[in-house]
């Protein structure tokens, strides 16, 4: 039996759009969905809900994309 379009749950820290901003030093609002536009920070939707994984946010802050 194979399992298809299912992804492996993982312990990573979702945050939210507000602590995404402040995680990355405070950067704007419209920055954060301008990343999401250009790819460079993928969203985790649930439900209505948007979250980013904390660790996609350090890989982020750790490569100055935020700059």
């Amino acid at each position: 039996m194979s399992i298809k379009n299912q992804e492996v749950p993982t312990t990573d820290t979702l945050l939210s759009v507000e602590q995404t901003r402040a995680k990355a030093g405070g950067i704007g609002r419209s920055t954060v969905y301008k990343l999401i536009q250009s790819g460079h920070l993928t969203v985790v939707k649930i439900g209505r809900l948007t979250r980013f994984r904390a660790s996609e946010v350090e890989r982020l802050i750790q490569s100055g994309t935020t700059a």
